[in-house]
């Protein structure tokens, strides 16, 4: 991954929406609105579906990939709440969703079978980070 995508990656915005309301999530710094969402040594992750390998898709087909991606969370019985990641200036979003209590590989396996090159993730014991999936 070149150094222009991982800056894109570290200087987006990163939400959720939690019924009590929206929560940002800032890279390096540990979200105890999250992490209380999470069992034990359990994670959370924000993912999508969007953007294969960061190549632009349609609406219609980041639409179609991200309901694959619910499917799937729901078969999985991993709970989630609705996410977006986007541009400091919002020029750009694509939905997420922050799955909590599963494991990291977990995480990275449904990252990696949605081609996704990085997701985010922290945890009671970790700040969020960016988690770039090794292909």
């Amino acid at each position: 991954m070149d150094d222009k995508l991982k800056a894109t990656y570290h200087n987006s915005i990163y939400e959720v929406w939690l019924p009590d309301g929206l929560v940002s999530i800032n890279l390096g710094d540990r979200n105890p609105r999250l992490d209380s969402l999470c069992d034990g040594d359990c994670i959370w992750s924000l993912i999508t579906a969007y953007n294969p390998y960061s190549a632009p898709r349609s609406t219609t087909q980041n639409m179609v990939k991200q309901l694959d991606l619910i499917q799937d969370v729901v078969k999985q019985s991993i709970p989630y709440y609705y996410g977006m990641g986007s541009s400091k200036d919002r020029t750009w979003s694509e939905a997420s969703l922050l799955l909590y209590n599963l494991s990291h590989l977990q995480a990275t396996a449904l990252g990696e079978k949605y081609e996704q090159n990085a997701i985010v993730a922290g945890g009671a014991k970790l700040p969020a980070s960016i988690v770039i999936i090794e292909k």
